[in-house]
């Protein structure tokens, strides 16, 4: 394979990678944001419940090492 065909190839790659890598970054935001929503649902009935405090707590520590 010539020299110049084998760089066009690799570069299409490196650009399709690229674009991969962006959507997956755009994906990761969207459902990132939305998490952060429900988790802020999940807070307010939690929160005007103080039995249920230390759930409230252990559910943070799960999303955040999810998010994270």
């Amino acid at each position: 394979m010539p020299r110049a065909l084998a760089r066009g190839k690799q570069s299409k790659y490196k650009t399709a990678l690229a674009e991969t890598i962006k959507q997956l970054t755009v994906a990761k935001a969207k459902s990132k944001s939305s998490l952060i929503l429900t988790l802020n649902v999940v807070a307010n009935i939690i929160n005007s419940n103080p039995n249920l405090t230390s759930i409230l707590k252990t559910l943070n520590l799960y999303f955040e090492s999810k998010c994270n």
